[in-house]
């Protein structure tokens, strides 16, 4: 099942504030608390789910009734659309932008309005891809994946 128009989540950073000391390399060891950008987002993201909420239950109910109703997992392919001059430069080098920073905002939002435990988000892939659209993007597409116990007792046995 594919959800579309969803607005770009902030990445990590951008979403969440580290509250603590900072130790070596700049790193933080204490806590961290959602920003105001991520509070934004959260609203973009209902606006959103509200406009699209026959979709989401359609898809609310896939994942219920033939991925976790079966004993699969969900997987998770996350498209991020850019416009072509936010991902690259004027010589066509791809820009820095860093997608996978993106996910656990995706993923919470997405884990909320689906109403299941993103701990269920089992595998997934995440791309970069170019968009004519001014404003940035993402398409999800939900999928079952199968998990055995067996394969959990081996990699726990390699760990």
């Amino acid at each position: 099942m594919i959800l579309y128009g969803i607005p770009m989540p902030p990445s990590h950073n951008a979403a969440y504030a580290a509250m603590g000391i900072r130790g070596t390399a700049g790193k933080c060891f204490g806590k961290i608390r959602p920003t105001r950008v991520l509070e934004q987002y959260s609203e973009w993201f209902a606006a959103w789910a509200l406009h699209n909420r026959a979709r989401l239950a359609e898809v609310q109910r896939f994942v219920k009734d033939e991925i976790l109703g079966r004993g699969y997992f969900i997987g998770i392919e996350s498209v991020f659309y850019f416009h072509r001059a936010s991902i690259f430069t004027l010589k066509g080098a791809p820009k820095m932008i860093d997608a996978a920073n993106r996910l656990k905002v995706l993923h919470d939002c997405l884990s909320e309005a689906l109403d299941v435990d993103d701990s269920l988000f089992w595998e997934g892939t995440f791309k970069k891809a170019e968009s004519h659209r001014d404003d940035p993007f993402c398409v999800v597409r939900l999928y079952p994946v199968e998990h055995t116990r067996k394969g959990a007792d081996a990699t726990k046995e390699r760990l």
